[in-house]
């Protein structure tokens, strides 16, 4: 919002505006103003200086005011103009009582609110930070009693259960205070009155104080005034009260009530962030819980299957039982393929090489007779989806077993990008296959099927090498 005045109030507001910089030790800037419309102009930056002090000084000698500052262009030219720091309900009253407050400050009590004003800034970027909230605590308690040049400052914790307010943290509190010590959480005390009602309370003589009873903790030090504003915590109840101690009479003004009201704010936003993320890491860790829950069930439901399937084969014919045993050990494949994948740091992808690394030690330990078979990984760096991963490892898996089963000497497996997809091939050191090789079969039937490719290509077997390898082309869509 503009302010628009004619030429004699912006005469009369120019020497308010002077005041104030020489209150604030501001060098005063050469004022200017817009020929057609008579507001007052000055460069960008400049209004934005002098704005932010006059809107801060303002709003601290205001009660009950947003002061609202930003810059803007005069609608009759290309100037820069500086925008009064407007009010709800502004008048020429309530910014002649914020000069006239201002201007009655002494140069002392100025220094000590800019002071306070800086503490709170810092604060807020601590908290925005991300510092964690026991150490923003332990931190307002410093910056509390920094701010009012109090003895004694301290945050208490609401424990609903006892109905009590314990210390968590402080300064200027003989050791054994902290963590031990507790305040009556009713209605009878200061603190347990700024909780409840929710609003700030400033007791300027304890020792004649009417409304409420003196804390035993606070007569033991001598406290005569205290400021107690409330930590707005989730909930109907706030977390608790940001309290400061004085052992003078009338040691507080509204102004100091203010600062701490500010630094108790800044305080509950954190406390709100802190909560929100201790929520979300609880809902990890009880989803982590469910898949670990849900995989071990899978395992064992996988692990019921092999045994029907080997008991199924004790009674077979031989060629049935081998049939049966290929089909439990594919069971258990499909088992550690999945495994892996759970137990990395990531169900959604991994990388392909420790991925696949960890699949071929799980495939010597459940292959017959492949404890002591040299098994040679070579993967280009990448990461994959578990929905390609899950297939990758069945084929690997696949390859792998026929090579430990036919071939001879050390098994190489390579995985490396092609246009479209992955080239997956397994080698070994036999004398390769035999021309006449059945391409049909069921192990050649699922390579291609989890390859997603041409029928005719997805799967080779390479003839061009004196020793065995197949080449799968797999395609990732």
């Amino acid at each position: 919002m503009v302010w628009r005045v004619g030429r004699k109030k912006a005469e009369a507001l120019e020497e308010k505006n002077a005041r104030l910089e020489s209150i604030v030790k501001e060098p005063a800037l050469e004022p200017r103003y817009c020929s057609k419309c008579w507001q007052r102009t000055t460069d960008a930056q400049d209004a934005v200086v002098n704005g932010a002090i006059a809107m801060n000084l303002a709003a601290r000698f205001c009660d009950g005011y947003d002061a609202v500052w930003k810059p803007a262009r005069c609608t009759t030219g290309a100037s820069w103009h500086i925008i009064i720091p407007c009010w709800s309900n502004h008048s020429d009253r309530v910014i002649d009582t914020a000069m006239t407050a201002v201007a009655n400050l002494s140069p002392s009590e100025l220094a000590t609110r800019l002071r306070q004003q800086e503490l709170v800034a810092q604060f807020g970027l601590l908290a925005i930070s991300g510092e964690p909230w026991s150490a923003l605590v332990d931190r307002v308690s410093v910056v509390a009693a920094e701010g009012l040049g109090a003895q004694f400052a301290k945050v208490l914790r609401y424990r609903p259960e006892t109905n009590d307010l314990l210390v968590i943290a402080g300064v200027g509190w003989k050791l054994g205070v902290v963590g031990n010590r507790t305040l009556n959480g009713g209605l009878d005390n200061p603190a347990g009155y700024a909780l409840h009602s929710e609003r700030p309370v400033r007791s300027d003589d304890l020792t004649s104080e009417v409304r409420f009873t003196t804390p035993d903790l606070l007569t033991e030090y001598g406290v005569k005034s205290a400021i107690n504003v409330p930590v707005i915590g989730e909930g109907t109840l706030a977390f608790g009260v940001l309290e400061v101690d004085s052992t003078k009479r009338g040691e507080f003004v509204a102004a100091d009530t203010a600062f701490l009201q500010s630094l108790s704010n800044v305080l509950s936003a954190a406390l709100t962030r802190a909560n929100a993320e201790a929520a979300k890491d609880q809902l990890l860790r009880d989803k982590d819980l469910l898949m670990q829950e849900v995989h071990h069930r899978v395992k064992n439901s996988l692990q019921l299957v092999r045994t029907l399937l080997q008991l199924q084969g004790r009674s077979a014919t031989p060629e049935t039982r081998a049939k049966l045993d290929e089909a439990a050990q594919r069971v258990m494949t499909i088992g550690a393929v999945h495994q892996r994948l759970y137990d990395g740091p990531s169900v959604a992808a991994a990388e392909v090489g420790p991925y696949l690394s960890g699949l071929l030690d799980d495939m010597r330990a459940l292959l017959s007779g492949a404890a002591d078979c040299s098994i040679v990984l070579r993967a280009e760096p990448m990461e994959l989806l578990a929905d390609h991963l899950t297939p990758l490892g069945l084929i690997v898996s696949e390859l792998v077993t026929n090579a430990a089963k036919y071939g001879q000497g050390e098994i190489s497996v390579a995985v490396s990008h092609a246009p479209g997809g992955l080239l997956v091939s397994v080698a070994d050191e036999g004398p390769g296959f035999p021309d006449a090789m059945a391409s049909g079969g069921l192990g050649m039937r699922l390579v291609t099927a989890l390859a997603r490719g041409d029928s005719a290509t997805a799967v080779q077997v390479d003839r061009t090498v004196p020793y065995g390898r197949v080449v799968v082309r797999m395609t990732l869509a």
